[in-house]
């Protein structure tokens, strides 16, 4: 499809293969490859004016940036993105857009503004249809921001039910788009990690863990094996191949902060 349109110059075509194999690369996690095409992506759309082709390069290379940890350059996507559309964008990129921001409020240390970022988020999307698959990133989002919230504070019982509540949203789009099955199988997983449900929380990631293989999402086999390798007794044999397999994977593709706790969980920390 890239090369007929390109010979065509059908430029609309175009930009919309180049967008599914943006999001192609990165479910399969290729960050080098999503951030390649991405900026084909730009350029094209800058070319064409075509201003959708330029916020959707600028979102999907945000979110590698955001797993990379370089908060700074994602930042500046995501607000270049929101400046292309000058306050009018779909609910759809609007809740991915904002999803994103709320996690690099997370990570840096303002848990309180991304709560209050992804509970406005759910309450609009639940009220909605689910429209497009490619919103993946901004699902995980809302649930790692929630999952990271209740398990800092365990007694806290809105936190629990807005974990609760994330785990629901995420399995709303899961039940749609296959895309999103394996990390919202996660997400049930460590609901019940965190519950103290061990047995649970392994039943979910083993199925998480096969979807993720069947569909070929290399990411998501990597942070399924991440949370089953960290839950294992150090007594476990496998404990040891998931974690090495999950650091190699995060560690090929600059995914610093799940390398590093993969790293720690390697090392008994």
């Amino acid at each position: 499809a890239i090369a007929i349109s390109r010979q065509y110059g059908d430029y609309r075509v175009l930009a919309d293969a180049l967008a599914h194999q943006v999001f192609w690369h990165w479910y399969r996690g290729e960050a080098e490859n999503t951030i390649q095409v991405c900026r084909q992506l730009f350029e094209l759309g800058v070319r064409t004016s075509n201003i959708q082709a330029q916020a959707w390069s600028l979102t999907n290379r945000a979110a590698v940036h955001i797993r990379q940890e370089q908060y700074t350059q994602a930042l500046d996507a995501i607000n270049q993105s929101i400046a292309l559309y000058g306050g009018k964008r779909e609910s759809s990129q609007e809740h991915e857009i904002d999803a994103l921001r709320a996690v690099i409020f997370l990570r840096t240390g303002k848990t309180k503004v991304a709560l209050e970022i992804t509970e406005k988020i759910m309450d609009e999307v639940m009220k909605t249809p689910l429209a497009v698959s490619e919103t993946l990133e901004g699902y995980t989002a809302i649930a790692d921001i929630h999952m990271a919230a209740w398990e800092a504070d365990r007694t806290n019982d809105a936190r629990a039910k807005s974990a609760a509540r994330a785990c629901e949203h995420f399995a709303r789009y899961a039940k749609i788009f296959a895309v999103g099955q394996p990390r919202a199988l996660l997400c049930q997983g460590v609901y019940h990690r965190i519950e103290g449900e061990a047995t649970k929380a392994h039943e979910f990631w083993q199925k998480a863990l096969k979807r993720a293989e069947e569909l070929d999402m290399a990411l998501d086999v990597a942070l399924v094996r991440l949370e089953i390798g960290r839950a294992l007794p150090t007594t476990d044999p496998t404990r040891g191949d998931h974690l090495r397999a999950a650091h190699a994977y995060f560690e090929r593709n600059g995914f610093t902060l799940n390398m590093r706790m993969a790293r720690t969980a390697l090392d008994g920390r």
